[in-house]
């Protein structure tokens, strides 16, 4: 006999789709942003953006930090940082990513 095992629908993520995901993940693109929801492979990044949500990460695409649970990939090295692009955080939060500028 085989027993299937069944996971409740509060547990199910519901693949990414949307407008407004779309929107996000346009933005986060054109200006060539690092969010941990992608670097991270986060499963809910479609809830997150669906509502104009993303976390960046400030340094690149690197973490300075090395979480046994993360899927980001951690260097100990002195990270990159973009100080050509001055303010660039800035201008990606009032591109309609759900934060004032």
């Amino acid at each position: 006999m085989t027993v299937v095992r069944r996971h409740p629908e509060w547990i199910k993520v519901k693949a990414p789709h949307g407008e407004t995901f779309f929107a996000t993940r346009r933005i986060v693109q054109d200006l060539r942003l690092h969010t941990v929801c992608e670097e991270a492979h986060c499963p809910n990044v479609g809830e997150c953006w669906g509502h104009r949500t993303a976390t960046f990460m400030l340094l690149g695409e690197v973490c300075t930090r090395n979480c046994s649970f993360c899927a980001v990939a951690t260097d100990g090295r002195n990270p990159w940082i973009p100080w050509s692009r001055p303010g660039w955080p800035k201008a990606s939060s009032g591109s309609g990513c759900g934060t004032s500028s």
